[in-house]
């Protein structure tokens, strides 16, 4: 039997090259891939990477001791696009020449209003910029993860080395907002962005048309965030001389309560914010009363029956409130009392009663069911008509020095 030494030739087209140094590469950090040769045959493998202005310095080591597989790594020493050429037996193996961008991630600039702890809002849109001029040829990887998966993004370019990213969260909750360029995460990144929905929210105390808060009493106002996300409940009330902002005391569960105490009396606004945003219902519009204001003008002695006693009460600072007055008489008879507001613009009230019988009249006054000072009070009732006078000093006259 005769044989004959053959030498298998060599196959480029059955070598691989792989690894993320062939997709992107760092700068000053080594770049890595692999590369694998054993189904090529027998050869050589050598490998260049030259990037815009220099060529880096590449190093290649078999892989465990195996024939034909490479661990191949090269540094960069700058920013741009870099051929990596792997060749087998001076022949390019499939993919090669590479054009790999070399790029400095930490020299990326990121924007955004909800960054920061700002969050953001339900329906409104999250934009974001990134300055990547000096960062290198690289390209921005946004992802948004939301409590329902991964959110759209809208990703344009302004500008030469500015990108934009738009994205319009729909459910409340915590999202997540991973950036890359060409893989690699810039600096920040994930970036935790609160959303919020403020018409979630829910007001579970009624004000009614026609309440009235009172000067030195809690107006408080419970408010259940239960569906609205993550955020905090702040609120401001606005009276006519100042601004006041109030901070939630945590209740049971999701509900949290405001508590104002005004300190004067007029119109106040409270408007009840989520995270920055007023809630539905808001702001409310709450008239405010300082009952120790009110005070009767004057308060007589005495009235005479069956003609009218006129009373009146000053409340110019006591606005919106809801004035009330009971005459009652000895007999416990209610004697029927007409309030009405003065016409000279002072904000006086004047009160019309007309006594029936001789004695005590009881006359109480309340404004949005306060008690005003000085009552209750008595007016001694009289009757002129009968009582008579007589004498001859009122029908024979008098002379002088005479008594």
């Amino acid at each position: 039997t005769e044989y004959k030494k053959c030498t298998l030739r060599a196959s480029p087209g059955q070598c691989l090259a792989s690894g993320p140094g062939l997709k992107a590469a760092r700068l000053n950090l080594a770049a890595n891939f692999a590369v694998d040769c054993t189904q090529g045959g027998n050869g050589e493998v050598s490998i260049t990477a030259k990037g815009p202005h220099t060529q880096a310095k590449v190093k290649k080591e078999m892989c465990g001791g195996e024939k034909g597989k490479y661990d191949v790594s090269y540094d960069p020493q700058e920013l741009g696009m870099f051929t990596v050429t792997v060749e087998f037996n001076n022949e390019s193996i499939p993919g090669s020449p590479f054009a790999v961008p070399c790029v400095d991630p930490s020299k990326c600039h990121v924007k955004g209003d909800s960054l920061g702890g700002q969050g953001g809002m339900v329906g409104k849109p999250l934009d974001f910029e990134i300055d990547m001029a000096t960062a290198g040829p690289g390209t921005v990887e946004p992802s948004l993860f939301g409590p329902s998966g991964i959110q759209p993004v809208k990703l344009t370019k302004p500008s030469p080395g500015k990108v934009a990213l738009s994205s319009t969260p729909s459910t409340p909750g915590n999202y997540s907002l991973d950036l890359k360029l060409s893989g690699m995460p810039i600096p920040g990144s994930p970036y935790a962005i609160a959303i919020s929905d403020p018409s979630k929210c829910r007001l579970l105390t009624s004000f009614q048309s026609g309440h009235v808060g009172k000067v030195g009493t809690p107006i408080e106002i419970a408010v259940d965030t239960s569906k609205a996300g993550p955020g905090v409940l702040t609120a401001v009330a606005t009276g006519s001389n100042r601004t006041v902002r109030l901070q939630a005391q945590d209740g049971e569960g999701s509900v949290s309560t405001i508590a104002f105490v005004p300190s004067e009396a007029g119109e106040h606004a409270i408007d009840v914010l989520w995270d920055g945003h007023s809630v539905p219902g808001c702001p409310l519009r709450i008239p405010v009363i300082d009952v120790s204001l009110c005070c009767f003008e004057a308060v007589p002695s005495y009235a005479q029956v069956a003609k009218p006693l006129l009373l009146r009460l000053l409340a110019q600072q006591s606005i919106a409130g809801a004035l009330r007055v009971q005459a009652q008489n000895e007999a416990g008879s209610i004697v029927p009392a007409t309030v009405k507001k003065s016409g000279d613009g002072d904000g006086a009230y004047v009160i019309s009663l007309v006594p029936t019988q001789i004695g005590t009249l009881e006359i109480d006054a309340t404004w949005s069911g306060e008690q005003v000072s000085q009552c209750p009070f008595d007016v001694q009732v009289c009757d002129a008509s009968r009582c008579s006078a007589y004498g001859p000093g009122l029908t024979d006259g008098a002379k002088v020095g005479e008594a």
